[in-house]
């Protein structure tokens, strides 16, 4: 991907930029879709249990997977 956006002139690198987060966002809205309609079909008592693990974001315990540049 460096390579790729060393070859653009800035102009470019900012509508790649912007397109990139134009994806990001699609997934998030379709990620937080599932999860209301997952989360929907939960007792009570369940998603009391997914909002307290929630709480401490999807990637709790796995500190080693966050990216590193």
């Amino acid at each position: 991907m460096r390579g790729e956006f060393e070859k653009l002139n800035t102009p470019q690198r900012l509508d790649k930029m912007l397109a990139m987060s134009e994806v990001r966002h699609a997934k998030m809205v379709e990620h937080s879709q599932a999860t209301k309609a997952f989360y929907a079909q939960l007792t009570a008592e369940q998603q009391g249990v997914f909002d307290a693990e929630a709480m401490f974001g999807h990637h709790r315990g796995h500190g080693q997977h966050r990216h590193q540049s």
